[in-house]
């Protein structure tokens, strides 16, 4: 298996964070996933929220046999990525590693050996994961760009402000989806952000009613179609891999 260094190398880690709740981060997650897949990336997708439920759920997957994380507990040794991909359920062509409701997390030690081999095997592996965690930690220790998902209101900045210093003390590139209106209407709190808060703004996700029933369906976030929440993944993709990410 490749060590660390080498896998950092190849692979590009997306953390995804939602500075606030009920932002839509562990769907903006899945849809950069889904929207990587369509560019031809190889990707894996891991859930790194214990107390969420699983993103299997998001993704349609929770029906589906394969490794979930409570599964990997006993773990030893070196984790063969290839070997783990195989057993992982897949939404329309990418691996989700996920939790379920046993809720066990595995050692830090597990965690760390599993993206590691995870890694060595993808192109993208996005994380979905709370500001802090065994598997937020793990992620942090490979590298790669940790994208905030932020609202904006007053309380949901100030937020975003906590998250943001917590992160800095990890020395990780930091940037932000604004969740809330994009063009002229969306500026002022795009400079708040930028200026005062001292993070860029790489995408912007507005309201994009097709997700609530793609979810309803079991059709995973971003998998067909465009609109709001496939734009806002598409602009990440860029930041994240193509360095060509822009928002208007």
């Amino acid at each position: 298996m490749a060590s660390v260094l080498s896998v950092v190398s190849v692979v590009t880690v997306v953390t995804v964070v939602g500075a606030s709740g009920g932002l839509g981060a562990s769907v903006l997650a899945a849809a950069v996933s889904q929207r990587a897949r369509r560019a031809a990336v190889p990707t894996v997708l891991v859930d790194g929220c214990p107390l969420a439920g699983g993103l299997d759920i998001t993704m349609g997957l929770e029906h589906e046999d394969g490794v979930r994380w409570p599964d990997l507990s006993e773990l030893s040794g070196v984790a063969s990525g290839s070997a783990l991909v195989e057993r992982l359920p897949g939404a329309t062509g990418v691996p989700v590693l996920s939790f379920d409701r046993r809720r066990r997390t595995p050692s830090p030690e597990v965690v760390s050996a599993v993206l590691t081999g995870l890694g060595s095997v993808c192109r993208l592996l996005v994380v979905d994961a709370p500001p802090s965690g065994v598997v937020t930690d793990a992620a942090l220790a490979l590298g790669g760009q940790v994208l905030v998902v932020a609202g904006v209101s007053v309380r949901q900045l100030s937020a975003l402000a906590v998250v943001a210093e917590l992160l800095a003390q990890r020395q990780t590139s930091v940037a932000v989806c604004l969740r809330g209106p994009g063009g002229a209407r969306g500026r002022p709190v795009r400079r708040v952000v930028e200026a005062e808060i001292g993070l860029p703004v790489v995408a912007v996700l507005e309201d994009d009613r097709s997700v609530e029933a793609d979810l309803v369906r079991g059709c995973a976030p971003g998998a067909r179609g465009g609109g709001a929440l496939v734009r806002a993944a598409d602009q990440i993709l860029g930041w994240a891999v193509l360095a060509e990410g822009q928002v208007g």
